[in-house]
């Protein structure tokens, strides 16, 4: 009976001796021995460890616990949520902007408020696209081509409704000058 602890049968580091291998059978270490080819690590003063590693093995339990399944659906999950943060965070940016494009035309021109939720809109879109990016590096699924013509289309529509504020001010504008011009031409 083996002891399920216990690493399987082969050449490991062995302690007592740097630059050498030694056999593990499965159960016990064997007098059998061979130079390791991996450079020599210092031994602890001729230690030799009740459970031999396998050349190559991590002993980091980070290592070990980065491969469970667990993290792994952990790891997607947060990552979904990022994803869905991202999508917040653009929709924000579009309803600022559709916003701000209201207030311009009800302000009869851009002001200050026309200036800050485009500075606003600007901010939350760059989160949306950085939390997006982090999202799909940690395991996200990215979005598809019908996805980000949907993303392209609402950023075009939402910016041409914002900068049709300072077009139309533009445009009144230029009509009051002409109208003031004809009234008071000879």
């Amino acid at each position: 009976m083996t002891d399920d602890r216990l690493p399987p049968a082969g050449w490991y580091a062995d302690g007592a001796t740097a630059g050498v291998l030694r056999w593990f059978d499965g159960t016990a270490w064997t007098e059998h021995t061979t130079p390791d080819p991996t450079p020599a690590v210092p031994s602890a003063g001729g230690f030799r460890p009740s459970v031999p590693t396998r050349l190559g093995e991590s002993l980091n339990l980070a290592d070990r616990v980065s491969e469970s399944p667990e993290y792994l659906r952990n790891r997607l999950d947060e990552a979904r949520a990022v994803r869905r943060n991202a999508g917040w965070a653009y929709g924000a940016a579009l309803a600022v902007l559709l916003v701000g494009a209201a207030v311009g035309h009800a302000m009869g021109g851009p002001d200050n408020v026309w200036y800050l939720t485009a500075l606003v809109a600007v901010v939350l879109a760059g989160r949306a696209l950085r939390d997006y990016r982090r999202a799909v590096f940690r395991g996200a699924p990215a979005l598809s081509t019908p996805a980000w013509v949907v993303v392209g289309a609402g950023v075009v529509l939402a910016l041409v409704i914002f900068l049709s504020v300072p077009v139309a001010t533009y445009v009144s504008i230029q009509e009051d000058v002409d109208r003031v011009l004809e009234e008071t031409a000879p």
